[in-house]
């Protein structure tokens, strides 16, 4: 599991998915999906999501990067979908998050 969250910190922002992360660790993605799940709290995707959106806020906060630069950074490279997401988690949006509106 220790393996598993340290390989989805260092490719969060590539199009990644849990059965890669179970094949590049020798493991069955059934497996590795129920234990995430019971270690964690969160399904894989949720975990995935949250994890971007924090970096996404951290980068809002501390960078002059354009939001659509934040979102392809993060791994979003729609950057409707990852407003509507941003939006979903946080009751904002990247720009309203950003200036405090």
């Amino acid at each position: 599991m220790e393996r598993a969250l340290e390989k989805i910190a260092e490719t969060y922002m590539e199009d990644i998915t849990l059965s890669k992360i179970a094949e590049e660790l020798s493991i069955h993605p059934v497996w590795l999906s129920q234990v995430f799940k019971k270690e964690t709290g969160q399904t894989f995707t949720d975990y995935l999501t949250d994890l971007r959106i924090n970096r996404a806020k951290t980068l809002l906060r501390e960078t002059s990067m354009k939001v659509y630069e934040i979102a392809t950074a993060v791994g979003y490279n729609d950057l409707q979908y990852f407003g509507s997401l941003f939006k979903k988690k946080t009751g904002e949006t990247p720009k309203a998050f950003r200036y405090g509106k």
